[in-house]
């Protein structure tokens, strides 16, 4: 072989050599060759799932709690809603779906829950019924009877030891166990059983001890009328109450530590009932009486007729605050007939069928309730829930305060108090009519 011969075939060596170094350097690129990084494994799939204490609930019903797992992703799962209620929250593990209030159902509905995670949803039904609360639906408990026989009209009503109770201005205090069968005491014989006397009840309250306290008046022969006041630890045997010969109370309260009896010239306290003193003078300006008082917040407030509105820390010290309604381009004053605490505020009803709230007792806002009718009592629930009543059977409910709907009453009369007690509440009114009504 030539030398030219050796050359050419080292060339050709050569450049088969070049070729396969690049064929090595294009596999190792491409990860071929059995080196270099592994290919990347396929992504586990989504597994989101939704778990809830309960998938049926009712309007007013308690909130339903929904949490959202998946085990193959940390995102933060999103939530929607379709149908009624609401979400705390629109992200996050864990929500609460509340149900609607009572008021805004009127029929069966389905409440749909998503949440979203990665590309994934998942949905929960939740079945929502009507639900009923106390206030909307009432019975006929009692009434005067067809012959006519009556126990007058009933003033003031509380519910002790067990039993409803209401008085009434012909002094006939009819007690009930189940609100259903109704028996009667006559005040008047029971206070004075040697020479029984007619006694008009016009208010009642009661201590956690049982106690009962009625204040009234007993007519005098010369037309006049002197105030009276009852106690009784079991509405059967009744006492008359030492008290201050002008104590003509039109309000009786009880505060948890004593009983207070707010008349027009002043306020009253006794610790038990049996004997009263004068506590502090509060005197109303002409034209306006007392027509009911509340304790709540360590404030307690006095409303009446002619614009009265007035607060005090102790029941001694008092703070006057005129309430008047604006009413275009003049101001009348608001007539409250009855206050009751509501959380941070208090709540008042109207000779004219508004509804007030206020904060501090002296600072309030006036609103159109569902009905023009004048409201004389007001009570609440333990579920906030608030019952106003007045008359013509006027009576209506709300759970804000601020939003009103009126109620079918089985009775015409006027209702002149209501209260809420072991789950009812129970108004009383004109023509011994005694309407209740429950969840």
């Amino acid at each position: 072989m030539t030398k030219l011969d050796r050359r050419a075939s080292a060339g050709r060596l050569l450049a088969r050599g070049s070729a396969s170094l690049g064929a090595l350097a294009i596999l190792a690129a491409c990860g071929g060759g059995g080196g270099g990084e592994a290919t990347p494994a396929t992504p586990a799939p989504t597994t989101l799932s939704i778990t809830s204490d309960t998938t049926a609930t009712a309007s007013a019903g308690a909130p339903v709690r929904l949490h959202a797992a998946d085990a193959n992703s940390t995102s933060t799962p999103a939530w929607t809603l379709a149908g009624p209620g609401s979400l705390s929250a629109t992200t996050g593990a864990d929500i609460t779906y509340t149900p609607p209030d009572a008021e805004s159902l009127t029929e069966a509905a389905t409440a749909v829950v998503t949440a979203s995670a990665d590309g994934v949803s998942k949905q929960i039904a939740i079945a929502v019924a009507v639900g009923s609360v106390a206030g909307q639906h009432w019975d006929l408990r009692h009434a005067q009877s067809a012959a006519g026989v009556s126990n007058g009209h009933f003033m003031a009503a509380d519910y002790v030891g067990g039993r409803y109770l209401a008085v009434s201005t012909t002094g006939d205090l009819l007690a009930s166990a189940d609100g259903q069968a109704w028996a009667s005491t006559s005040l008047g014989t029971a206070a004075w059983p040697d020479s029984p006397r007619y006694f008009s009840g016009a208010a009642m309250a009661s201590a956690a001890s049982g106690r009962i306290v009625v204040a009234g008046f007993v007519p005098t022969d010369n037309g006049g009328a002197t105030p009276a006041v009852l106690y009784s630890d079991d509405g059967v045997a009744w006492n008359v109450a030492s008290e201050p010969q002008d104590m003509f109370a039109n309000v009786v309260i009880n505060d948890g530590t004593r009983f207070l009896a707010f008349a027009n010239d002043g306020v009253y306290t006794s610790q038990d009932g049996s004997a009263w003193t004068l506590l502090s003078r509060f005197m109303v300006q002409n034209g306006q009486w007392i027509t009911q008082a509340a304790h709540g917040q360590g404030l307690y407030v006095v409303v009446g007729h002619g614009g009265l509105a007035a607060t005090s820390p102790d029941a001694v010290h008092w703070t006057v605050a005129p309430l008047v309604l604006d009413s275009g381009q003049s101001t009348a004053p608001l007539d409250l007939s009855g206050v009751v605490p509501m959380g941070n505020r208090f709540v008042a009803v109207a000779a004219n069928g508004h509804v007030a709230t206020s904060t501090d007792g002296q600072h309030w806002s006036a609103s159109a309730s569902a009905t023009q009718q004048p409201l004389h009592a007001i009570a609440i629930s333990t579920q906030g829930e608030l019952v106003a009543v007045g008359d013509q059977g006027a009576t209506e409910t709300s759970v804000d305060a601020i939003h009103w709907t009126l109620r079918s009453s089985p009775s015409p009369a006027t209702m002149t108090d209501v209260v809420f007690a072991n789950g009812a509440f129970m108004a009383v009114g004109e023509d011994s009519v005694i309407q209740m009504s429950s969840h």
